[in-house]
């Protein structure tokens, strides 16, 4: 029973491993220790967890060891479970005793960051049920509900958002979930983040707002929702570029005229002097010029380089 191979495992993994159920229990009458480990620092129970082997993680959390330990990536059988996927696991190690807020390695991220990152939607539903702190936040300063934005699941907004997510909690370069849904064109997170008033004035590191995201990746009906919402059109960002000057550059047509019709500075220029109009002829956008000047631009204006 004592025996190890070359990755320091001994016959309790094997058996974890293979998911023996009944040789599981026989090895524990035997007295071997539960919470031995192998070069990863894994224990059974991580491997029954981590492959989802019901029974024998059912015959191990009913031991003493501790159900918390972690391995060297700080993933606890926790951690293995819900990135598996596997939901009674998860329900067993939680009735045991399993602490649902520690972080593991490297990013920081607690078992609720790994079911949403993994869409498991109906393991989110159990972490919350155990009262896991839904506004926890690992090494980047994310939380849940920024990674449920950057998946785009509006059906995992739903659950945090009760249970009380902070829906203007900004990460550590100050980004909010609703930036986050914008810059990548998830209206329907949008609107289902602005429908519970997040706040679309909010500025990043980058002095960027939701605002400036939309015009600068062209996602129009984002756009009308965040300027309905309250998003200040004039707003300069941190090198003094407005939306409209963002949208001008990137050739974005719709929002250009979005923004025009809700009476932004057409002559606003950014802190190289830069107009709209001059963004769209650099770049080639000829369309835009065209509509620039049909809204009486100044035509004469130098940027800083004359």
């Amino acid at each position: 029973m004592t025996h190890r191979n070359k990755s320091n495992r001994t016959a309790l993994h094997a058996a974890a491993e293979n998911d023996q159920g009944e040789m599981i229990e026989h090895l524990l009458a035997k007295g071997i220790d539960p919470g031995v480990t192998d070069n990863m620092g894994k224990t059974a129970l991580s491997l029954a967890a981590q492959l989802g082997h019901y029974q024998v993680l059912s015959h191990l959390a009913k031991t003493k060891m501790n159900v918390n330990a972690s391995d060297l990536y700080s993933m606890t059988p926790l951690h293995w479970a819900v990135v598996g996927g596997h939901h009674n696991c998860v329900e067993t190690l939680l009735l045991a005793g399993a602490d649902a807020n520690l972080q593991n390695a490297g990013i920081g991220n607690t078992p609720l960051m790994l079911a949403i990152d993994s869409g498991h939607a109906d393991i989110v539903r159990l972490l919350l049920q155990s009262n896991c702190n839904v506004n926890a936040v690992n090494n980047q300063e994310h939380s849940a509900l920024h990674e449920a934005a950057a998946r785009g699941s509006t059906e995992l907004i739903e659950l945090l958002l009760p249970a009380g997510a902070y829906v203007d909690m900004q990460t550590s370069k100050g980004d909010t979930a609703v930036m986050i849904a914008t810059r990548r064109g998830y209206s329907s997170v949008v609107k289902l983040l602005l429908d519970v008033n997040s706040n679309v004035r909010l500025q990043n590191s980058k002095h960027v707002t939701a605002l400036h995201e939309a015009a600068l990746w062209g996602t129009c009906e984002v756009a009308k929702m965040l300027i309905n919402s309250g998003s200040e059109v004039n707003l300069p960002e941190q090198e003094g570029d407005t939306p409209l000057t963002l949208a001008a550059m990137k050739g974005h047509l719709n929002i250009v005229k979005l923004l025009l019709e809700r009476k932004c500075d057409v002559n606003h220029r950014n802190d190289m002097g830069r107009s709209a109009l001059l963004e769209a002829a650099e770049h080639g956008h000829a369309e835009i010029v065209k509509t620039l000047i049909e809204r009486h631009c100044d035509i004469n204006l130098q940027d800083s380089e004359g």
